[in-house]
């Protein structure tokens, strides 16, 4: 089996992002995972038929999963697929907007 070293850049992104939820960790819950294997990323990707680029391997390898800012943020094990249609989509994440976000109006 392949080693990998965890990129140093996605090291500091998880780092940074930890460091984010505690400081809102008054209003909003946060929770990180347990890192993946090696091994087990190399199964997903055997039974599924994707390899994953390196740096989703790096973030793997340091949480499975993260639930941030009361889920308004998710970063999940990867899947294949998208409402059961697609089987060519992996989806590892998804992002929860407010409705009434006036930040991308100008």
């Amino acid at each position: 089996m392949k080693d990998h070293t965890i990129d140093p850049v996605i090291i500091e992104c998880f780092d940074t992002i930890k460091n984010f939820c505690e400081l809102i960790s008054e209003d909003r819950d946060s929770e990180f995972g347990e890192p993946m294997t090696m091994e087990q990323i190399q199964a997903w990707e055997a039974e599924n038929g994707f390899v994953l680029p390196d740096q989703m391997k790096s973030w793997y390898l340091l949480t499975s999963s993260a639930y941030i800012a009361n889920g308004y943020y998710e970063i999940f094990e990867p899947f294949v697929g998208c409402y059961e249609k697609d089987d060519d989509v992996v989806v590892f994440a998804s992002i929860i907007g407010e409705e009434g976000d006036s930040s991308a109006e100008d």
